[in-house]
């Protein structure tokens, strides 16, 4: 009896953590650090994008091009889902040369 009743706490956990990773997408973000210009990539909640790309501005996050180095987000210029393009020309740009 126990172990039915752990086994459907487990599936009914599965289930939660599952949709809500359904919920989520992959966004790219074009920002000004103290470092320079780079993309950033993140996993966010759809419905908590546009609240977690209004905390970037002065959140550390890594260095693109460096190894163990933090930048501090300066600008948040345009952020969009991985699949999406860029709207700003430089972002563009940048985007091309910038490994996934």
């Amino acid at each position: 009896m126990r172990t039915s009743i752990a086994a459907l706490f487990a599936s009914l956990g599965l289930l939660v953590s599952g949709s809500a990773m359904a919920n989520s997408s992959d966004y790219k973000c074009y920002l000004e650090t103290t470092q320079g210009v780079q993309v950033s990539f993140f996993k966010w909640n759809d419905k908590k994008a546009t609240l977690r790309q209004s905390k970037l501005l002065a959140s550390q996050v890594s260095v693109s091009n460096k190894i163990n180095q933090k930048a501090y987000v300066k600008k948040v210029v345009e952020c969009v889902k991985l699949e999406q393009e860029f709207q700003s020309p430089a972002a563009k740009k940048y985007d091309a040369v910038t490994l996934r």
